[in-house]
């Protein structure tokens, strides 16, 4: 009897301190009826966070003979209900499908502007049923293909949406850049615009939300406002910023739920710094000064929001980009990877972590990475991550919950 009745008062006094250390680890306020939450850096768990990733194995490699697993910037990765996984394979306008223990299946599509054709495509998505959705930016449509790759149907698109997630039978999320259209001018001119659009299979915008922040000039108030997108299976929308320091959850009719904020390692600050003009440029270019806050986001099956987040500020000689040129009607001719030879030719860094929040917007904790992260996919106890530009590969790992997370 005294055994248990100190086991219990050990099981209190544990209590109590996660208590107060969620306490200490958030802070948050209700303001025109959205949470606002600012955590603490690290969150209620730090890298004690109470989740383990298991590496399971990699999925392409720059350096393979086999050209089935030789991606040339890959951009997405789907599974569907019998474990089959497809990676858009961007760079070679084609997506390749895998069985669950990895064995080539097929390949759908080509580079073209025809049916079940692409142009260095950025998304991909799956139904229920198998279907195939692919977000063909560059040549203004969502192409619907059905599960052996022949296209039931072509969605005409604006070529600013930059993110896309199957919301619901019949209605697709969307985000949108900017562009370098909108100015201060114009901002008060015809008011803010929304970065979230929803819209259905025709085209048609059903609902936007998500007002656009104006920082001063258009190309700063494209970049700060460039945002990655998330669904999950209730039908929210998260959204987080590429070099702000916010993560948002909407419900599905736009209804703004909270905004988080957390401390990172580095500055946050977005500011612009001044201009500069390139020669035979029509406008002066802008320098933005900011550091990336996230670079992918996903969400588990237990409503946990996953994000990329760099663990400290990025050298300058670790910058990597894309670059390439542009044909007739928008469309992208060439896309290459350009930046430091040394820095892309490696494969082992200590850039990036994952941190991971909880339903109401609450940081638990982070889980240091050892290699680049570009993009996140979760996918029920898995989680890809993809390393774009230096490996062309994605890692997959086993989320595994620990006995204090299952408590």
């Amino acid at each position: 009897m005294i055994g248990k009745r100190h086991e219990l008062t050990a099981f209190l006094f544990l209590l109590t301190g996660l208590f107060r250390v969620a306490s200490a680890a958030q802070q948050s306020e209700l303001l025109d009826g959205v949470k606002i939450i600012q955590n603490d850096k690290g969150g209620r768990f730090g890298q004690g966070l109470p989740i383990a990733l298991e590496l399971v194995r990699r999925i392409g490699d720059i350096d393979t003979e086999d050209e089935h697993f030789a991606f040339n910037l890959p951009e997405d990765l789907a599974v569907d209900k019998a474990g089959n996984i497809y990676i858009l394979d961007s760079g070679n306008h084609r997506i390749q499908k895998f069985s669950p223990d990895l064995k080539y299946l097929t390949t759908f599509g080509r580079r073209g502007q025809g049916p079940a054709e692409f142009n260095y495509p950025q998304r991909l998505d799956l139904d229920s049923e198998g279907n195939i959705y692919v977000l063909d930016r560059y040549q203004a449509r969502i192409q619907i293909l059905d599960s052996v790759g022949r296209e039931i149907k072509t969605v005409p698109i604006d070529r600013k949406f930059q993110d896309m997630r199957l919301l619901k039978p019949g209605l697709l999320a969307v985000n949108t850049s900017l562009g370098y259209d909108y100015d201060s001018k114009r901002i008060q001119k015809e008011g803010v615009p929304k970065l979230v659009k929803l819209i259905d299979f025709k085209g048609g915008v059903q609902t936007e939300f998500a007002e656009a922040k104006d920082y001063g000039g258009p190309q700063i108030n494209d970049q700060a406002n460039y945002t990655r997108l998330a669904t999950d299976d209730d039908g929210h929308i998260y959204l987080t910023f590429s070099i702000r320091n916010r993560l948002d959850k909407y419900a599905s009719d736009g209804r703004h739920i909270w905004s988080a904020t957390r401390k990172l390692n580095f500055s946050d600050k977005v500011a612009l710094k001044g201009k500069t003009t390139s020669k035979g440029a029509s406008i002066p270019s802008e320098i933005i000064f900011s550091n990336q806050c996230s670079s992918g986001i996903a969400v588990d099956d237990n409503d946990r929001v996953w994000l990329i987040t760099p663990n400290r500020q990025i050298k300058k000689d670790e910058w990597a980009g894309t670059m390439g040129g542009m044909g007739k009607g928008g469309n992208v001719t060439m896309l290459k990877i350009v930046g430091d030879k040394a820095f892309l030719e490696s494969q082992v860094t200590d850039i990036y972590k994952l941190e991971v929040f909880d339903p109401e917007g609450i940081l638990l904790g982070e889980i240091p990475l050892t290699h680049f992260a570009d993009r996140l996919v979760i996918h029920k106890d898995r989680l890809f991550i993809l390393d774009k530009a230096h490996a062309c590969t994605f890692y997959e790992y086993r989320i595994m919950e620990t006995l204090c997370a299952k408590e």
